[in-house]
């Protein structure tokens, strides 16, 4: 069961919202993403599906929400004027499902509406239902066989932002622990898949021990050799379905190389555990973090509810059918939980239909990098437009910020707890080069012993340098200045001559300038200027288009080679005259040495 059609009209921050969500070419649903500013509707979208949800199960089972009788049936959703915008005669909210070859509809009415006058809007959809035209209304289209075997078969739930999972350190005497909304839910008093979940933790924990159990090969000695018993292939399948919970958690925790562990009965803190080769590593399902938790059992229940109408599909999780509606699917989820590791769980059910509210554009840009362009539906609240990814470029550029931020920063995090050395961090990849060639042509090994000279910046997957100049040292000092236990080591801050730094002795972060080779005036910005100028022969340059002028010409930068050029003058050459200048570098270096000892 899929929804493919919604209307709603006069619905709080909703004029009108008329959607058509089709199925791909293999009749799979696309995921919807729900998106707008807080107040435009998001929320209350995903309550008319869920309450649709509700009626449907109601017609089958008998006990879906709590003070359901015989003949009383209390509203997951409250209905009439409560919902309906100011100064309007009506509210309404159509939804149609399609079961297959069949199709069901809801309708939930409040105000004044005639069902013949709203023919129009419909267009031959929401076919099997009606309503009068006043009062408040709320019925679905009647298929209790047919719900029947979809509720029992199918993964259908509704996860509220409210969703929370206990924590294992929380004395839970201490404090009101109950959920935010009472709704015992269990489809007849076998099946026990409430579509409302806000917590599932301990539920999951029994069902997933049972999948670690039947995965289990029993087996007794026979001769020198043991004896299988049972059916050996039917283990194989089981310790599949194992396997799949299993690849949850590695999603989850970024390791390959976890699995499931089960302890000794009377070992109840870590009964079933997660382990690696070694050792155990979290104690119980109990100990994840927060977001880790709320992950794990949401995409456990999904698989688990399928489970219970065929342990087939927890062995066949591209098999699993359904609708999984998720309120604020980023809530309590860390940056890469976000990007890389929900929208490839969400990727695991391909027949299950995911609605899903986000403020997120980290999980945008997730699906967009997992799915095809046209592989799932973003939807703009209150009007319901569809719109692209390309309307979230803004949000792909400051993501890509973020990440050679981050980057970088780990990388400078990473060179201040390599070593106790002070450390010398240059502008460019060749500066370290040119420096520790000089101290050795000049006779200044020692100082060599005493430092670690390293360059700002990185190289990317092209071997391409990134983060370099003087903007990346001003970086790397802000961020050692908001992290001063990040590491003990000095640092000096090793600007060229065009940086016109000046001078800063600060406790741990030191700042200097190279100054200007006067007698190079061929290269006059960066540690090249301490070179003589004859040494630059027009061999080591390449000419690169600037840009198209306006009357068809074009501007051309003649550029260095770098990386060639320095490799010619330190090793190939390795002169020691043609190093003199940078004495200048060394005076600032035994400067440097003699702060950091306190001389």
């Amino acid at each position: 069961m899929y929804l493919t059609e919604c209307l709603i009209e006069n619905v709080g921050p909703i004029e009108l919202l008329d959607l058509s969500l089709s199925l791909d070419e293999h009749g799979s649903p696309k995921p919807i993403i729900v998106v707008g500013k807080n107040g435009s509707g998001k929320s209350i979208l995903l309550s008319y599906i869920a309450d649709a949800l509700m009626e449907f199960a109601k017609t089958a089972y008998k006990d879906i929400v709590e003070g359901q009788r015989e003949f009383e049936s209390p509203f997951f959703k409250l209905t009439g004027p409560i919902n309906q915008r100011i100064n309007c005669q009506f509210g309404i909210g159509l939804l149609q499902f399609s079961t297959g070859e069949k199709s069901c509809s809801y309708v939930d009415k409040s105000g004044i509406l005639a069902f013949d006058e709203y023919a129009d809007k419909m267009r031959e959809r929401f076919k099997d239902i009606s309503w009068d035209k006043e009062g408040n209304i709320k019925k679905v289209s009647k298929n209790e066989k047919d719900f029947e075997d979809i509720f029992k078969r199918c993964s259908i739930c509704y996860f509220p932002s409210s969703r929370k999972e206990i924590p294992h350190w929380l004395n839970r005497g201490s404090v009101d622990d109950e959920l935010t909304f009472q709704l015992k839910m269990q489809l007849t008093s076998t099946l026990g898949k409430p579509v409302f979940v806000e917590s599932c933790a301990n539920e999951n924990k029994k069902w997933v021990l049972d999948v670690f159990l039947d995965s289990m090969v029993d087996f007794e000695p026979a001769e020198d050799k043991f004896k299988i018993l049972g059916n050996i292939n039917d283990k194989l399948l089981l310790k599949q379905g194992r396997a799949n919970v299993e690849a949850l958690l590695k999603n989850i925790l970024q390791d390959e190389s976890i699995s499931l562990g089960l302890s000794y009965r009377n070992a109840r803190r870590y009964r079933l555990h997660v382990k690696n080769i070694e050792k155990i590593i979290i104690p119980s399902l109990d100990h994840l973090s927060s977001g880790q938790s709320i992950l794990f059992n949401l995409f456990t229940t999904i698989i688990r509810y399928a489970d219970i109408g065929d342990v087939n599909k927890s062995i066949h999780l591209d098999q699993i059918e359904g609708i999984v509606l998720i309120d604020e699917i980023d809530a309590h989820l860390d940056s890469q939980l976000q990007y890389d590791i929900l929208p490839k769980m969400i990727k695991l059910f391909p027949k299950v239909q995911f609605i899903v509210t986000t403020h997120s554009p980290l999980f945008l840009l997730g699906m967009e990098k997992n799915y095809d362009v046209d592989g799932f539906r973003i939807i703009e609240m209150p009007n319901g437009n569809v719109i692209s990814t390309e309307r979230f470029s803004e949000f792909k550029k400051s993501f890509e910020y973020y990440k050679l931020t981050k980057d970088y920063e780990d990388s400078i995090q990473k060179r201040l707890l390599e070593s106790t050395k002070p450390l010398v961090l240059t502008e460019g990849e060749t500066d370290p080069i040119y420096i520790r060639t000089a101290l050795d042509l000049l006779g200044h090994k020692d100082l060599l012993d005493q430092l670690d000279i390293d360059w700002v910046g990185r190289k990317d997957e092209h071997g391409n340098s990134i983060n370099t100049g003087k903007d990346s040292l001003n970086t790397a000092k802000r961020f050692i200045e908001a992290n001063p236990n990040a590491s003990n080591r000095s640092i000096l801050l090793l600007y060229d001559c065009d940086a016109n730094k000046s001078e800063e002795n600060e406790e741990k972060i030191f700042v200097r300038t190279i100054s200007r080779n006067p007698k190079n005036d061929k290269v006059t910005n960066g540690i090249e200027n301490l070179l003589p100028s004859s040494l630059f022969d027009d061999k080591f340059y390449y000419y690169k288009t600037k840009k198209q002028l306006g009357g068809g010409g074009e501007k051309i930068e003649k550029r260095l080679k770098k990386t060639e050029f320095c490799r010619y003058i330190c090793h190939d050459r390795a002169n020691h005259e043609e190093f003199k200048e940078f004495d200048r570098i060394v005076q600032i270096l035994d400067e440097f040495i003699k702060l950091t000892r306190g001389d």
